[in-house]
């Protein structure tokens, strides 16, 4: 992607989601608490995907003017782009019931990914708890 971004005179960037690598909102000790993971979820991480385009076109002046852009990740933030242009453009052009009916169905997917990070933390808190004694 950067190698045909550089020959075509296009702007690659990389948006690291905010749970991984450096990018964790609160820092490593408070990031991975129930509060924490109140924002890990597909609203958010679609709405900094949408800050982050925002940025670049108001501070890089050949961003503004750029006609696409074009999206390519690996797990859940590509999976999560393609579901969120399918829900929002292709099936609601077709079928507000069909498009409701995806958006329940991701919500409880939602629900459910929030309900297993919690017992996962609280696990990894067990675990850590008898690590130190």
């Amino acid at each position: 992607m950067y190698y045909y971004a550089e020959k075509l005179g296009g702007l690659a960037v990389s948006l690291e989601h905010r749970y991984f690598g450096d990018s964790l909102p609160f820092g490593p000790a408070k990031s991975w608490t129930n509060a924490g993971f109140e924002y890990l979820n597909l609203d958010n991480v679609m709405a900094d995907a949408v800050s982050f385009i925002d940025v670049l076109k108001e501070t890089i002046p050949s961003a503004s003017d750029g006609k696409a852009f074009v999206a390519s990740a690996a797990g859940n933030s590509s999976a999560s782009a393609t579901w969120w242009n399918l829900i929002n453009n292709v099936y609601l052009e077709r079928s507000k019931e069909a498009s409701d009916k995806i958006r329940k169905g991701l919500a409880q997917i939602q629900k459910r990914l929030n309900s297993n990070a919690t017992r996962l933390y609280s696990v990894l808190q067990r675990i850590a708890a008898r690590a130190v004694h």
